[in-house]
């Protein structure tokens, strides 16, 4: 999968996920017969006057397009970890914002048929590199006001129809150019929780991807078509319970944490830590996902975040003019901080789709390089496991201790893992992986030299519940269930739905109302709900901090906005599941920790009666 506009892929934005960016092709238009450069300015006649300063700015503008090309194909290369990347992002930005605003200022003399003759979409690609660095700076920092400036630019290019045109343009490789405009904008959209934009922008993406196919029939059609078929399926399952308003529209609503409404702790801390580095992998093999973005990725990735503002959300007819008025690129985000000091951080995430162990264990000792004081890692798997192999050796090190071996490599279990080497299309499914292609909880023990959160949601996710702490720092495994009741919907019963475990770190409203086959709330109803919800956190947020067997590890990270936010959504999964009929009948279909949460904190009274109240207000 390649970015931007590159030819052999139709996926616009996989830079982030593959830890790789494909450089641009020329953004140049195609020569016309009256020229584009200033030698064929006034066909051949010495330029005086008047058409001495058009042909000077023709030539600027090509300078700065030539330039702001250069740059941006140069983002491929810089490295993924540290603050290095940061100088090159600003000076690619400033050279996007000359350009822009020169563009705007000489637009008629640029536009003119006799000079230049800039084309409506070469403005409009220029606007979507713009919105498309917003959108990488936004990965690279989890600073959300940046992808809301990026739906800004991505907004004004629809309004204003600048690739209108291409269509009958007779050059497919412009009409691709639109397509890839689409796919990215409805991912920014996504991101937001912008659900009304995505269905719209989905439909026109629609219309476009049949008149590219009818009028071309281009080699890349098959993957157009599976294009569209992810983004609905994308967007089915995005919505684990229908919330209507009295109009029965969905009213927007955002899975991201509220700073204003958040379960604060009763007891300060002195140590202060704070989650800063996230590894968020994604190996399940048949889940649903848009390009490398699978909807578990996607929906832990919002839980690290902090609710945008609305003065974040708002667009503008004219965004681009007061958007690239000036641009600053907040040097602390390079920590994953936002704009606004009042905010809370949002941690600097790595998003990994199908990675082999390799580049797992690159990304992990650079997180953990990047780790300050007093500040965590949180380690997201959510990946197919694998079962042990009938007469398969453990494998153990020449004179090792196996006891001790078998510990951190438990027998043949492990999380699956994309091979090092590619195999063939006939190769074995990912369950039956080589040991050497899975991870297992010793992969992971150097890293526990500083405070690691670890979230499992796999198969196979008992292999961690053993796992030692050697270096008697905060450690804290939360596991999925590795098997689901029959007609449940756990860990590998839905792949179109996601995983239940993850989505009740992601919104344990909706994950409540799946489990108990509840599809459709009123807003009035949901309302309700949420306030419900609100209490129960702040009843297990008093009852996590005055337990007094609770390993040192719960507290630790309870320090923290986004993992107390975590673990008490999973005791609320826990208390959940555990009340449902079907899930208590194997302790496999109920969720576990490491260290393991004491059992009379879950069976609190005044947590279940907090429990027995959503619950009647559901119905």
């Amino acid at each position: 999968v390649q970015n931007d506009d590159c030819a052999g892929s139709v996926y616009p934005f996989a830079w982030r996920y593959t830890s790789c960016m494909s450089a641009p092709t020329s953004q140049h238009p195609p020569t016309s017969s009256g020229g584009n450069g200033p030698s064929s300015q006034g066909n051949g006649a010495n330029p005086t006057g008047t058409n001495a300063s058009h042909v000077e700015i023709v030539r600027q503008f090509e300078t700065l397009l030539k330039k702001s090309t250069r740059l941006f194909a140069g983002l491929r290369d810089l490295p993924q970890f540290g603050r290095q990347w940061q100088p090159f992002f600003q000076k690619t930005f400033e050279v996007y914002t000359r350009l822009w605003k020169y563009q705007q200022q000489h637009r008629l003399i640029l536009t003119d048929r006799t000079g230049y003759h800039l084309k409506r979409w070469e403005i409009g690609e220029v606007a979507s590199k713009i919105g498309q660095l917003y959108y990488h700076y936004y990965l690279r920092t989890a600073d959300t006001s940046y992808l809301a400036e990026a739906f800004i630019f991505y907004e004004a290019i629809r309004a204003r129809q600048y690739f209108r045109e291409v269509i009958e343009s007779k050059v497919p490789e412009l009409v691709v150019k639109h397509l890839r405009y689409y796919a990215r904008f409805i991912v920014v959209c996504l991101l937001l929780r912008r659900r009304r934009a995505v269905v719209e922008l989905q439909e026109e993406l629609q219309r476009l991807v049949d008149e590219y196919i009818r009028l071309y029939k281009p080699a890349d059609a098959q993957e157009w078509v599976l294009v569209m078929l992810e983004i609905s399926a994308f967007l089915t399952a995005d919505t684990p319970v229908l919330i209507l308003d009295t109009d029965y529209r969905i009213p927007p609503i955002s899975n991201r944490i509220d700073q204003a409404t958040i379960a604060s702790t009763p007891v300060v801390f002195e140590s202060g830590l704070v989650l800063q580095q996230a590894v968020l992998v994604g190996n399940h093999q048949h889940q649903v996902k848009f390009s490398e973005l699978t909807l578990d990725m996607f929906r832990i990735m919002l839980a690290l975040e902090m609710d945008i503002e609305a003065k974040e959300q708002a667009t503008s007819s004219s965004g681009l003019e007061v958007s690239m008025a000036g641009v600053t690129l907040d040097d602390s985000a390079g920590h994953g901080g936002t704009t606004g000091h009042a905010r809370k951080r949002n941690p600097n995430k790595y998003l990994l789709y199908r990675p082999t162990i390799s580049q797992i264990l690159t990304y992990m000792s650079n997180a953990f390089k990047e780790l300050q004081e007093n500040k965590a890692m949180l380690l997201y798997l959510s990946a197919d496991g694998a079962a042990p192999q009938a007469g398969a050796p453990t494998p153990t090190p020449a004179g090792g201790d196996r006891t001790r071996h078998e510990s951190l490599y438990m027998t043949q279990d492990g999380i699956c893992m994309t091979p090092q080497r590619p195999s063939d299309p006939r190769a074995r499914p990912a369950t039956a992986s080589a040991p050497s292609d899975r991870l297992y909880p010793g992969d992971l023990m150097p890293f526990t030299r500083k405070p690691l959160f670890i979230i499992v949601d796999s198969d196979s996710s008992n292999v961690f519940q053993n796992m030692s702490n050697l270096f008697q720092q905060p450690l804290l495994c939360l596991l999925s269930p590795v098997s689901s009741p029959k007609g449940g919907s756990t860990a590998g019963q839905a792949p179109n739905r996601g995983n239940i475990f993850t989505l009740f770190l992601h919104d344990p409203l909706g994950a409540f109302c799946t489990v108990v086959g509840v599809p459709t709330l009123t807003q009035q109803k949901y309302t309700e709900a949420c306030a419900v919800m609100s209490a129960f956190m702040q009843t297990a947020v008093r009852c996590l901090a005055s337990c007094p067997e609770i390993d040192s590890s719960y507290t630790t990270f309870s320090e923290d906005d986004f993992l107390r936010t975590i673990i008490l959504r999973f005791m609320f999964c826990c208390i959940a599941l555990s009340q449902h009929k079907k899930y208590t009948q194997d302790p496999s279909h109920l969720p576990s920790a490491n260290p393991p949460m004491p059992l009379h904190l879950l069976s609190n009274p005044a947590l279940l009666a907090a429990f027995i109240q959503l619950a009647n207000c559901i119905g």
